[in-house]
């Protein structure tokens, strides 16, 4: 938040879509990083105002008291390892996993649907035409791209897996007594 008079109302509106959005089963506090200058008048009329969860404002300086150390990056005196570019990497290299694997899943599910369409055959001619239609569609399955879809899956789980050990291992070297891995990829990995 910047020091313009109109820094308390935004805070307040991103506080109520965060209400909004998510609730308090997902949110149980909202910690607002204060500038020097932040009128106190801001800061109770912020506090006071009517949230399912509970608001801090707090200076940077205190921000540790409030915040796991291991759950702050280097510009807040915090251990967690942070790398902007390789987060967008990985950002986009799940989008497209996820989107590969999608569009799979879509094209399985239309083979499926025509499998069960398909009639039994009631004489020699027709069981002819069922016969290539069943290899038709056995060269479909094969020719889904399943293998590389299963290696892109698995060169990705190991990205997660290398970011992961890397704030483990930042965390080490600071001495830090607790766990220090980023809380949404353990749980990825964990799935």
């Amino acid at each position: 938040m910047r020091g313009n008079s109109n820094t308390a109302a935004s805070a307040k509106m991103i506080l109520k879509v965060l209400q909004e959005s998510f609730g308090q089963d997902h949110i149980h506090q909202a910690v607002i990083i204060k500038p020097d200058n932040f009128w106190q008048k801001q800061r109770s009329a912020i506090a006071s105002s009517k949230y399912k969860f509970e608001t801090t404002t707090v200076s940077i300086n205190l921000l540790s008291k409030v915040v796991e150390p291991s759950q702050l990056t280097s510009d807040f005196d915090g251990f967690l390892h942070y790398d902007h570019n390789l987060w967008i990497d990985l950002r986009v290299a799940f989008e497209d996993f996820l989107w590969q694997a999608s569009d799979i899943l879509d094209r399985i599910d239309d083979l499926q649907e025509d499998l069960q369409h398909s009639d039994f055959p009631e004489d020699v001619n027709s069981a002819k035409h069922s016969s290539e239609a069943h290899n038709e569609m056995k060269r479909k399955v094969l020719k889904l791209p399943i293998e590389d879809l299963d290696l892109q899956g698995q060169k990705l789980l190991g990205k997660f897996t290398s970011y992961s050990n890397r704030n483990d291992e930042s965390c080490h070297s600071t001495s830090s007594p607790s766990k220090c891995h980023n809380p949404d990829i353990s749980s990825a990995l964990n799935q």
